[in-house]
């Protein structure tokens, strides 16, 4: 069964922000996405080429667990399905792109001073093409390629050498090991202290 991100997990990361944040001065999420339906000119190339990167990375993730698909097959598919997802399919993830957009820009720096780790920010840092995309999207965008960013960048990685694949490949596994180690490197809690005279004080 196909799992995309649906209106109700849009509004629950924003509802879960408001309980953390209540004073966040972010204008609601829905409130954001009604506007951007209401104009479709104001989704941003940014929010176009995000929309397109996340639902890479979705579908790819969910192929990859399935262990029929290598990553680099995985993100090839994914961009096949993308070429020929119905407009319904785009604009569900244009919605995420924006609530991507507005969470990451206005929680990150609150999250990063609670002590979490980046790389729980951004899952992109473990998927080898989107790591790709994030090197090369702006010579892209000087090139004149506007409004087909991702699909340049995705024609640019099929035709990448296998060495310069294994480059991000490798990468990618770095990325997510310094997570795995960040998470192992949390100290344990302090053990308790007492809070009254032990029994040898006690007896002196």
């Amino acid at each position: 069964m196909e799992s995309y991100p649906t209106n109700y997990m849009i509004n629950a990361v924003y509802e879960q922000e408001q309980l953390n944040n209540p004073m966040n001065t972010v204008p609601p999420v829905e409130q954001e996405m009604k506007e951007r339906k209401r104009k479709p000119s104001m989704y941003t190339e940014e929010i176009e080429e995000l929309s397109h990167a996340v639902y890479i990375y979705w579908r790819a993730k969910e192929m990859v667990k399935t262990k029929e698909y290598e990553v680099d097959e995985a993100n090839e598919k994914a961009e096949q399905m993308w070429a020929s997802e119905s407009e319904d399919i785009r604009e569900t993830f244009r919605r995420a792109a924006v609530v991507q957009d507005i969470m990451l820009g206005n929680a990150m720096g609150k999250k990063r001073r609670q002590g979490k780790s980046e790389f729980a920010q951004n899952r992109a840092e473990y998927n080898p093409f989107l790591l790709f995309c994030k090197d090369h999207r702006e010579n892209v965008r000087e090139k004149g390629s506007r409004g087909k960013g991702m699909s340049t960048l995705s024609q640019m990685w099929k035709d990448l050498p296998e060495t310069d694949k294994e480059k991000y490949q490798e990468q990618a596994k770095q990325n997510k090991a310094k997570e795995i180690s960040a998470k192992s490197d949390v100290p344990p809690p302090a053990a308790e202290q007492p809070t009254g005279p032990t029994d040898e004080n006690a007896s002196q």
